[in-house]
């Protein structure tokens, strides 16, 4: 057995090097399919420990925080808790993301601090000054500002110089008195910080009187959760007191289903990989039937043919996991700006680190590949061990067939299955259903495509003897491996029905968000600060400049806005919003779930009610009729719901009040946007140069026209869904190496008959075009499957895995255009991956073609 052991193990390394076009090909495929899961989870990482960086580094020693989000936390309240009699030092901070002027895109963490009680919580440290100097008190000074020296030596920043930033007050000039080595605080949000005496801060953003959070530290032995719960029962109900570290798992929740559903779309590429891996290791038993007979006929046992055949899966898993994972540390770097990007934009402002690959993560793609390759290699190691070894012995034996009604008969079950999981569940709460669907939908395809191939072979039958020679023997060789061809098509029709699912999901979210803001935004103005569009920062306008704007010559209306974020008491949070229901009763068109929008607004604002958005409706389990508690500075109130709207600009939810119940509540002075409705027959432009002009001094604000403000939505709409993009691309690129693989299989497996043909006068050309012709059929049988399973799968993400996570009814728009430019596509794809076996084969010299096996 020695021997015999030694023997199967020269037969396991031999294809290494004698086969080593079809190795490679299967390595790259590995290595793609493992590289895009590894990229996504380094880019997660580094998105949420940037998060966690700047909430650790901003804590620095306080054990508890106190915090109202944008209500804030009166500052009345301040000498109550420090007199608390467990706690050992207490310091007001004012906290806010404040857009630098001239650098679009960049903002800066500021924080007030007092300079008294600031020492005990964290810890600063001046560049090129002594140690131990104390650089707070140059926050004395006037119009003084501290910046962390690696965002001012990048931007070209120097001591002495000044910084100007957008406040709600608007520009506002600072003097950079020093700057702050990369320590403590100075390292959140990758360097962007700046130190003001919270003195200057709450004047220059308007926050008198109030402040953004209160840290505590707290005396020794004392029990912070017990600390926690006496103050939440003493302090008015809109505070939030917790731990710092609550913060990153607030991040955590908030960020789970945009991460996820950007996981489960990357592992598609892995199952492509398998796919190839199957194809590869069916192909690799079919070839060598007699050796693995002889083998069996010197006594390997069944188990160990089928050892043999996991091995050889085992080292292209390995080898392609450990390229996959180093690929996906480069990718990683794109995937990381592109998801920031995306995160900034709807979630929360995050300038994470470019990811480092770390021993885990090698490990962890070595296992991913090593897992799908094993996953992908079961079926050929069974189907090896089955044939006894006279049947692989026999002359021109062939393994046997798969029976197509039994695969026909997986996959109908498969996609019943599909349907039974495809419910969606609760809001806000992982789409495992929806996961499964889509899975037992894409194979249950892949079970379809041997009845499909079988099919159309079949149906080319009839034309065989009208048909060019070249094009019959492609339909013959159709029909005569369906297995292996089977196998490559699935693998394409995965990648196709990926590009079809996403290409219809956008497609269709797109078109539902262009119908509702051609609907919902209808001012021919809108005025905000040039801040509100870097996602956290404090944009804010006061409310003062509405007389100067109605006075405007050619201003029929103004419609304020104002949005503060609110927590939900679950760990989540919502928006709490204010608008004029008069105002946008007569010239909005607010979209309503049932009802009609002007009569619920006017409804609504005469009963004191608010209207919610179908995702808060969804999430919080509310309808129309039924109260909500929502957070005051006094307390929670409870107000009647009047109306559900549709509403596809804020994630977790929105609830809106007329202007004048909100002031009256809240007490709040400012305002988010202006929607700005003129007269009829008044000039735009001109109107636009006297809005400018009413309010002077605010270089800071945007006005935008009716249609660049729509534009702005879909803009940030198309770059939210860039990344799925490069998700897509990779995965047909592993599509066509399955058909390159199956391809050259063909050709080696039919060196022959090649041989043969061009030995009674086959042409090159003609050996060229069956290639091709092959190739392309392979094509239009993935296309007929792909489209088919990607057009359920879309079903799938509109109706239940984007509904549970994010609670937006999306309306399904058949995208006619997409599909034929993706069928081109894969069409396309196929021929260009039969391009390179259709070489090879019209290139065999027909002896040695003749002298094969």
């Amino acid at each position: 057995m020695g021997r015999l052991a030694r023997l199967a193990t020269l037969l396991l390394l031999r294809p290494l090097r004698t086969e080593a076009f079809r190795v490679a090909v299967s390595v790259v495929g590995v290595a793609l399919g493992v590289a895009v899961p590894v990229a996504i989870r380094l880019a997660n990482e580094s998105v949420l420990s940037a998060f966690a960086r700047g909430v650790d580094a901003v804590a620095g020693r306080a054990a508890l925080t106190i915090h109202a989000r944008d209500l804030g936390v009166p500052e009345e309240i301040f000498p109550l808790v420090r007199a608390d009699a467990a706690v050992a030092h207490a310091s007001p901070l004012i906290q806010v993301l404040a857009p630098v002027d001239g650098m679009p895109g960049e903002a800066l963490l500021v924080l007030g601090v007092d300079v008294l009680s600031e020492q005990a919580f964290r810890e600063y440290h001046l560049a090129d000054r002594p140690a131990g100097a104390d650089p707070l008190t140059l926050l004395a000074e006037p119009e003084a500002i501290l910046l962390a020296r690696r965002f001012a030596e990048a931007k070209g920043l120097a001591v002495g110089g000044r910084i100007t930033l957008l406040t709600p007050a608007g520009r506002r000039a600072f003097r950079i008195r020093g700057l702050l080595e990369a320590e403590g605080p100075a390292v959140a949000l990758d360097g962007r910080l700046a130190l003001l005496d919270i003195a200057a801060a709450q004047v220059e953003f308007q926050k008198l009187g109030r402040l953004d959070r209160v840290d505590l530290v707290l005396k020794p032995g004392t029990d912070a959760a017990a600390v926690a719960a006496r103050l939440r029962a003493t302090l008015p109900g809109a505070l939030t007191v917790e731990r710092p570290a609550a913060r990153v798992s607030q991040a955590e929740q908030m960020l789970a289903s945009f991460r996820l559903n950007l996981t489960v779309l990357s592992l598609i590429a892995l199952l492509t990989g398998g796919f190839l891996v199957y194809n590869t290791m069916e192909i690799a038993v079919l070839r060598r039937r007699r050796s693995l007979g002889v083998l069996r006929a010197l006594g390997l046992s069944r188990r160990g043919v089928a050892a043999l055949i996991a091995g050889e899966a085992a080292l292209l898993g390995v080898a392609g996991g450990l390229l996959g994972a180093l690929a996906g540390g480069a990718l990683s770097r794109a995937a990381v700006t592109a998801m920031a990007r995306t995160v900034s934009q709807l979630y929360a402002y995050v300038r994470p680190e470019p990811p480092a690959l770390t021993a885990d993560t090698l490990l962890l793609g070595i296992v991913a590949g090593l897992g799908a390759a094993l996953l992908a290699a079961a079926g050929p190691a069974r189907l090896a061990a089955g044939v006894s070894p006279r049947e692989a012995l026999a002359p021109a034996a062939l393994l046997r067939l798969p029976r197509v009604a039994a695969a026909s008969a997986a996959g109908i079950m498969l996609l019943g299955a599909a349907a039974l999981l495809a419910r969606p569940g609760p809001i806000g709460t992982p789409p495992v259903g929806g996961y499964l669907a889509a899975l037992a939908a894409m194979l249950g395809g892949a079970f379809l495509s041997p009845a499909l191939l079988a099919a159309l072979a079949a149906s080319g039958r009839p034309l065989l003897h009208i048909l060019p020679v070249p094009a019959a023997l492609a339909l013959l060789s159709l029909r005569r491996a369906v297995r292996r061809n089977a196998v490559a098509a699935s693998a394409m029709m995965v990648g196709l029905a990926m590009l079809v699912s996403v290409s219809t999901m956008i497609r269709s979210f797109r078109a539902t968000v262009e119908a509702w803001i051609g609907q919902s935004v209808r001012a021919d103005f809108v005025l905000s600060p040039a801040g509100r569009y870097v996602k956290g920062s404090d944009a804010r306008l006061p409310a003062d400049i509405l007389p100067a704007l109605a006075a405007v010559e050619g201003v029929e209306a103004l419609d304020p806005f104002r949005g503060i974020r609110v927590e939900d008491g679950r760990g989540g949070g919502f928006l709490l919003a204010s608008g004029d229901f008069a105002v946008h009763a007569r010239y909005g068109r607010i979209l309503m779930v049932g009802g009609d929008g002007p009569a619920v607004l006017r409804a609504a604002r005469e009963a004191g009610a608010v209207v919610v958005s179908e995702t808060f409706a969804l999430r919080y389990g509310v309808r129309a009729g039924d109260r909500v508690s929502l957070p005051t500075p006094r307390g929670p109130i409870r107000l009647p719901v009047g109306g559900i709207f549709y509403d596809y600009t804020t994630e977790g939810g929105l609830v809106v009040m007329d202007r004048s119940l909100f002031t009256r509540l809240l007490g709040d002075p400012f305002l988010s946007s202006v929607a700005i409705y003129l007269s009829p027959g008044a000039d735009p432009e001109g109107v636009r140069r006297r809005i400018l002009t009413a309010v002077p001094g605010r270089e800071d604000l945007l006005l935008l026209a009716n249609r660049a403000l729509k534009a702005r939505v879909l803009e940030i709409f198309d770059q939210t869904f860039a990344i799925t993009y490069a998700l897509e691309f990779i995965a047909l690129v592993v599509a066509a190496l399955g058909v390159l693989n199956a391809q050259m299989a063909a050709v080696l497996e039919r060196q022959r008959e090649i041989g043969i043909l061009r030995a009674v006068g086959f042409g090159r050309r003609q050996v060229l075009g069956m290639v091709l012709t092959e190739a392309g059929l392979l094509g239009v049988a993935a296309n007929l499957l792909g489209v088919a399973v990607g057009l359920a799968l879309s079903a799938i993400l509109i109706h239940v895995i984007n509904f549970q996570s994010f609670g937006w009814t999306i309306q399904f728009h058949f995208p006619t255009r997409e599909i034929l430019l993706v069928t081109a596509l894969a069409l396309g794809t196929a021929l260009a991956a039969g391009a390179i076996p259709a070489s090879v084969a019209a290139a065999l010299p027909p002896v040695e073609a003749i002298r094969y096996e």
